[in-house]
């Protein structure tokens, strides 16, 4: 009995420890990731600022070729959304809005998961040699909420500190695929214009 009440005694102590160690612990993460692509700024930011081309170089998109799409406000630019709903938990659901751009140098979107708080992803386009760098950055918020919440907004302050490793690996691979598809398009200055994405030759 004295060893089970010991042990209850541990356990208690290690969840306030734990907890206690959560309220120090950064209240964001970050993720970063970034590649230099061989075509014009404007040419990237055509693709990037709207959705249409999108699962032709997300990470995710092969994870549940059943995923459910919705697409809402303009074809691009400020208002244009994507939602999406998966059986499949590493898919699950959510939605992205593009809340903010500066052509040829920013596409800003706000990132809604099931379940989970806010985040923002940023994609920065910089000219470099004759090609663009790409900086694809992951923001999340990471608060300690005292609801109903809270023990899931103490585990979220731990895997923060783990961010990199698990979504780090999944932006090196959408711009790797990012580059593949803008590579495999006609070098083209398009900075300024006004343009419609077609896919194989149809107006999306």
């Amino acid at each position: 009995m004295r060893v089970l009440k010991a042990l209850l005694v541990g356990i208690v102590v290690l969840l306030v420890v734990a907890i206690g160690v959560a309220f120090l612990l950064p209240d964001k993460a970050a993720v970063e990731r970034s590649i230099v692509i061989a075509r014009p700024a404007g040419q990237v930011y055509a693709v990037v600022e709207s959705f249409t081309l999108f699962n032709r170089w997300s990470p995710w998109a092969d994870l549940d070729p059943a995923t459910r799409y919705a697409f809402e406000g303009p074809e691009r630019g400020v208002g244009a959304k994507m939602s999406w709903a998966s059986d499949d938990p590493n898919v699950g659901k959510g939605s992205q809005t593009i809340t903010a751009v500066t052509p040829d140098q920013q596409v800003v979107v706000a990132l809604a998961f099931e379940g989970m708080p806010g985040a923002t992803a940023t994609l920065l386009l910089a000219p470099e040699g004759d090609g663009t760098r790409v900086t694809w950055r992951f923001d999340g918020d990471l608060p300690l909420a005292l609801d109903g919440n809270f023990p899931f907004s103490v585990v979220g302050r731990y895997f923060g500190l783990a961010m990199d490793n698990f979504i780090g690996k999944d932006y090196d691979k959408g711009l790797g695929r990012l580059k593949v598809l803008l590579e495999g398009f006609p070098v083209a200055d398009i900075s300024g214009l006004d343009f419609e994405v077609t896919i194989g030759g149809i107006p999306s």
